[in-house]
């Protein structure tokens, strides 16, 4: 009996190491300002949320699976947010000719670069 449990301690070990670090991927960076949320919700969630026609963009990125990413995942997409604002390649200029309201203010692009920053290394701690 004592030969069988430690035969098998170390596969609860790394059982219970799993666990622990998708809790800890859950729990960070779970909720998304409320004042980012507002932009997101603006400017991206039309195409990047699951049931959007633009494939490709979900594909990409989706928003209302965020809280169901990994902490690594998230830190990628984090850094891929911060360039496309960055280069103003989002929204794109095509979508905004139809839907100029969804344009990303400068303030907007503040909010979300201080928010992509702050998550990036909250998410790396």
């Amino acid at each position: 009996m004592k030969t069988r449990f430690w035969s098998i301690l170390p596969g609860i070990v790394v059982i219970l190491s799993v666990a622990m670090l998708s809790m800890k991927d859950i729990q960070k960076g779970e909720n998304i300002p409320e004042d980012v949320k507002e932009i997101l919700s603006n400017s991206c969630y039309a195409c990047h949320s699951t049931g959007a026609k633009a494939e490709k963009a979900v594909k990409a990125l989706d928003f209302r699976k965020w809280n169901d990413l990994k902490a690594t995942k998230k830190v990628g997409l984090l850094n891929s947010i911060s360039e496309v604002v960055e280069e103003d390649a989002m929204p794109p200029e095509k979508f905004l000719k139809k839907y100029p309201e969804k344009a990303l203010s400068g303030e907007d692009k503040e909010k979300i670069l201080e928010w992509t920053k702050k998550e990036t290394a909250k998410l790396m701690e």
